[in-house]
């Protein structure tokens, strides 16, 4: 017979950004749990987990861009970055390498990754950026042997 324990469980924290309608941004103005499916994933938000939301100005100029800069979703980066493409434009998103290959560059910029992010998501018009906590639960299966 095989018995089934828990092991010690992990847990991974993850900053993800998604768009959201009107509708879901007055649920979070009105410091509501949001609950939302998008694709084959679900996501409960707390509104102590959200970095920002609604409309933001991802152009490197803004005041919101200024803002996000100073988010600590890459605190736990030590000796290298999150790759994004280094000859990268934002008002086209895309990228024009002189050498005609993507060149790749290393990032610790929050405002840097969330524009990227922001751009790969087909610029929507409103957007949540926020902490998503998930629990990985570790079984742990051991022979057991029945002695009579």
């Amino acid at each position: 017979m095989l018995n089934k324990r828990l092991a010690p469980n992990k847990t991974t924290i993850a900053t993800f950004m998604t768009y959201i309608t009107e509708e879901e941004e007055h649920e979070l103005d009105n410091n509501k749990t949001l609950n939302l499916e998008r694709g084959d994933m679900s996501f409960t938000i707390e509104p102590i987990n959200v970095y920002c939301y609604g409309v933001v100005d991802f152009n490197t100029d803004s005041s919101d861009y200024n803002i996000i800069e100073d988010f600590d979703f890459l605190n736990y980066l030590s000796s290298s970055g999150i790759s994004i493409p280094s000859d990268y434009n934002f008002k086209t998103h895309q990228c024009k390498s002189p050498s005609n290959r993507i060149r790749w560059t290393e990032t610790f910029n929050s405002a840097e990754l969330a524009q990227y992010a922001y751009a790969s998501i087909d610029k929507p018009e409103r957007i949540v950026l926020f902490k998503h906590i998930f629990l990985k639960i570790n079984y742990d299966y051991t022979r057991t042997i029945k002695m009579s």
